[in-house]
């Protein structure tokens, strides 16, 4: 794994994108993956989730301050992993696979890429890549746990 550039990395920080293109995010989320709608409970069905919907907003800033927690973090990334992996815990309770932090990966950097231009460099890219996978797989982690518990609960007299 390449290290990171730190200060050219976090220059290019998700706290730079207004909350108007952080919601594309989860715009492209649903476009790459529609079943993912049904995980949200106020995803109506036939009901065309946007920007001005102020839950979907919540949930996108949500998701853009775990990984911009991985970012203030990079040199001592311990203090956040308990936070990722309870809620990859709290994400298998949500009924959320696995492979859909692929697609919240493939998102995030969609975005970035879209919005932050020319900041985006190879390097800078790259970093953001292992800052993802260093999140998904910590939640991922967690989400394993949480099933192994409950796996061990239906196992035990």
């Amino acid at each position: 794994m390449r290290r990171l550039n730190l200060p050219l990395f976090q220059n290019s920080s998700i706290g730079s994108l207004a909350g108007s293109e952080r919601w594309s995010i989860a715009k492209r989320i649903f476009e790459d993956d529609p079943d993912l709608k049904k995980l949200f409970y106020f995803a109506d069905e036939g009901r065309e989730l946007s920007r001005e919907d102020q839950r979907m907003r919540s949930h996108g800033e949500r998701v853009m301050e775990a990984v911009g927690a991985a970012v203030d973090n990079l040199g001592d990334l311990s203090p956040i992993v308990p936070v990722l992996t309870e809620l990859g815990a709290l994400h298998y309770k949500y009924g959320v696979q696995p492979n859909y932090f692929d697609t919240v990966g493939a998102a995030l950097i969609y975005t970035l890429e879209t919005n932050l231009g020319d900041k985006m460099t190879p390097d800078v890219r790259q970093g953001w890549v292992q800052v993802y996978g260093i999140v998904g797989a910590t939640m991922k982690k967690g989400m394993q746990q949480a099933m192994d518990q409950q796996n061990m609960g239906k196992t035990c007299p």
